[in-house]
């Protein structure tokens, strides 16, 4: 699986076939009372790669 890490301003993520890291946008994948979940998508080497990240949120959801 593909690496990606959550920076600042956005993300990276690392190809799993060539090791370069490309800016990637992020698209939500659920969240959870203490993290909010994304997904990226890289396309580089042929290959489609996907992978997961999560944040720990300023406020924590109980409800």
């Amino acid at each position: 699986m593909a690496e990606l890490v959550l920076t600042e301003t956005g993300a990276l993520m690392r190809c799993e076939r060539c090791g370069g890291w490309r800016e990637v946008r992020l698209e939500p994948a659920g969240a959870d009372a203490f993290f909010a979940h994304f997904r990226a998508t890289l396309t580089c080497c042929g290959l489609e790669q996907t992978a997961t990240a999560a944040r720990e949120k300023d406020e924590i959801d109980v409800h």
